[in-house]
């Protein structure tokens, strides 16, 4: 008996000398993982676009990207955007060298709008939400200035990287999609382990111009990171540390508790693309247009539509779902349950609770946490969600019994430090 747990202590104690001298020799470059050069150099930095010098980068980049594909028709302002790039549950990423965007991406989180990509493959992406529910993304819209076109994969590297964990840690999200062009495929298979998902389909009039969508599971894709963490030919296991590397490169976003969104347009810079600077407004269908707005009143207030109502000041708004993360305690009589709330107004919120515990006609008090702020709401049920296509998990429509006036505050205390950003710890 002694013998084998001295056996087992050793075998331990060799583990760790072995992944201690592994990680002393790729800390050291000695045996540094073959990974594109661009990935090693400190002159790019990976973060969310914040300001507006930012943003008008990416747009630019979106634009003349369009622009050379025959895919959009050149403006005065060199911008292109979609109603995706300016809500608050979604991200721009971008890429600086030096003090120059030269990459940007959209990170899209699912929402009443949908994604992008559904215009293509709406039964694929319906089917990821039924496995994954709320923690579907896409990652859109990548484009690489025309200069740094040789070093796609580098950058690749770089924005999936950053992609992998915000998602992880800040998201909390399940899967990542994208459509790329087929000749990538097999990057993405290799190098990240996405999956095909779908046919390869044409998206404009050239008979070469194919795309095809690649999923990921988050989930698995971490436990491969954790399980490789020995650097050797294995590229996988390159990239697993190229994952977990701290990098002062990468800068993520500071997020409080329960909080999903990126908030931070002003007013007056959504007004300035969506308006001056570009048509987005114009070329909204009156659901997108709807959605806008309600999200423009919420964060901005009433004074702040005069100058996309003139001519609408008829329109029945209604309140803005924010989307959020946090759990809730449910206390319904004498019993207490454990949810999760996904997304929260005013007036109510939506309550993930898979079982039938609650009585739609009852009375119930939810604990919650929003950022720092404790909040304690009496509330009824007043509908049950049985749809198992919905893209959230089954659960309840509530109904506050006093408007959550500590709402606003939360949003204002999020968009004034959303623009603070952290390096990660190794993993």
């Amino acid at each position: 008996m002694m013998i084998g747990f001295t056996y087992l202590f050793r075998a331990d104690i060799r583990d760790l000398v072995k992944i201690l001298w592994a990680r002393f020799l790729y800390w050291f470059d000695v045996n540094k993982p073959q990974l594109p050069v661009i990935t090693n150099d400190h002159q790019f930095t990976v973060l969310l676009a914040a300001k507006s010098d930012d943003f008008s980068g990416a747009f630019r980049l979106l634009h003349d990207d369009l622009v050379a594909k025959k895919l959009c028709r050149s403006n005065s302002y060199g911008l292109k955007l979609n109603i995706h790039s300016v809500m608050p549950q979604n991200s721009t990423l971008i890429i600086r060298y030096r003090d120059m965007v030269v990459a940007a991406a959209t990170l899209i989180q699912d929402s009443q709008l949908g994604f992008p990509g559904e215009k293509f493959y709406p039964g694929e992406i319906q089917e990821l939400r039924q496995r994954y529910r709320y923690g579907v993304v896409e990652l859109s819209n990548v484009v690489i200035d025309q200069a740094f076109k040789a070093h796609q994969l580098g950058f690749f590297h770089l924005f999936i990287k950053y992609t992998m964990n915000i998602c992880r840690r800040n998201l909390k999200s399940q899967a990542l999609f994208i459509t790329i062009n087929p000749v990538l495929q097999d990057y993405f298979k290799k190098n990240w382990g996405f999956v095909n998902m779908g046919p390869n389909l044409k998206y404009n009039s050239n008979p070469n111009s194919q795309i095809s969508m690649a999923v990921c599971d988050l989930r698995t894709f971490q436990r491969r990171v954790q399980l490789h963490k020995i650097p050797s030919k294995d590229y996988n296991k390159n990239i697993s540390l190229f994952i977990r590397k701290r990098d002062n490169r990468f800068r993520y976003p500071v997020k409080s508790e329960g909080q999903r969104i990126n908030a931070v347009m002003t007013a007056d810079m959504i007004e300035d693309f969506c308006l001056k600077k570009t048509e987005l407004y114009e070329e909204m269908d009156s659901h997108s247009r709807q959605i806008f707005l309600e999200m423009f009143l919420q964060f901005f207030g009433p004074e702040s539509l005069k100058n996309f109502i003139q001519t609408e000041v008829t329109l029945n708004l209604k309140e803005f779902r924010l989307p959020v993360d946090t759990q809730v305690a449910i206390k319904c009589g004498e019993q207490f349950y454990v949810g999760a709330i996904r997304d929260i107004s005013q007036s109510g919120c939506y309550v993930e609770l898979p079982n039938e515990l609650l009585d739609v006609k009852g009375t119930i008090t939810l604990t919650f946490h929003l950022g720092q702020s404790e909040l304690r709401m009496d509330a009824k049920p007043i509908w049950r969600n049985l749809d198992r296509n919905s893209k959230y998990r089954l659960g309840y429509g509530i109904l506050f019994d006093r408007p959550l006036m500590d709402l606003q505050e939360q949003i204002n205390d999020w968009q004034s430090t959303t623009c603070k950003t952290k390096v990660l710890r190794a993993s």
